[in-house]
């Protein structure tokens, strides 16, 4: 039976994609899942294609993938529409949302699965999680505090994915995409969604990182400027993941795509 559907979209991702796929190779004590994969293939779009993600396929077996389900995209599409597309192909009961540019530390299927297979709650997240900015090569604490904060998500998401395919089509929005998900969600549901915080201190093994992403214009400011949620940490990142994986993102320092990021906005993400 598949427990829980990891749907991961794509885009821009050549150079970033091989995190998010490495993390979910090394999840352990995993349910039974499967994985979705949306990409535009155009050579402008820089895919990371099939081929080169058809190299993790033995891997994420051992970490109990079922299946994987790469979904083609001619066009671009708004990251909204994308979580759509692959909520309406999901099997599993929970579908985790999974960033290309994120490392979920090794626990957050397992996790996830325990705190969400009763049924009783629709959304869960981690309120804690390190960021990496490739550019400064630092860590950043990221901590929600729910009384200094009113945004309702966090990191690590999942949702209850039979609510999820109930969104409607239509909807064009390719930014501030997890809030928009969240209310519309409640909108569907009509009344407060159940959310559940995964308080387990395995946080401390993922990372988000800052530079190569698409739709984060603006973070590394808030880096300095959101003090009530980014704080300089002392941590390494060679702390928080494997030497081959840490060496392989300080690579990328010279791709960190900080100068056109704002060209990538006004060219790619229709405003809401």
């Amino acid at each position: 039976m598949i427990a829980i559907t990891v749907g991961l979209p794509l885009f821009r991702a050549k150079l970033i994609g091989w995190l998010a796929l490495e993390s979910l190779c090394r999840q352990v004590n995993a349910p039974e899942w499967e994985l979705l994969i949306c990409e535009e293939t155009k050579s402008e779009f820089q895919p990371m294609e099939w081929l080169a993600i058809d190299q993790y396929r033995d891997r994420l077996n051992q970490a109990n993938c079922q299946r994987i389900r790469y979904i083609p995209l001619d066009n671009w599409i708004p990251l909204f529409q994308k979580w759509q597309q692959m909520l309406l192909m999901a099997n599993g009961k929970i579908f985790m949302l999974q960033a290309a540019d994120c490392f979920s530390q090794p626990y957050r299927l397992s996790e996830t699965w325990e705190l969400m297979q009763g049924g009783q709650f629709d959304w869960c997240q981690s309120n804690n999680g390190y960021f990496y900015s490739i550019a400064r090569d630092l860590v950043y604490h990221y901590h929600k505090d729910p009384a200094n904060n009113n945004h309702p998500c966090a990191l690590n998401m999942a949702i209850r994915t039979r609510l999820g395919k109930k969104l409607p089509a239509g909807i064009d929005i390719a930014k501030s995409v997890d809030s928009a998900l969240f209310w519309k969600l409640e909108l569907i549901k009509k009344s407060k969604l159940k959310v559940i915080i995964n308080e387990s201190k395995n946080w401390k093994l993922g990372v988000d990182t800052h530079g190569l992403a698409n739709i984060s214009v603006g973070r590394e400011q808030g880096f300095d400027e959101l003090k009530h949620i980014f704080s300089i940490s002392n941590i390494k990142i060679e702390q928080i993941v494997a030497n081959e994986i840490a060496y392989q993102l300080k690579g990328l320092r010279n791709q960190v795509r900080e100068k056109d990021s704002y060209l990538i906005w006004e060219k790619w993400i229709i405003k809401e």
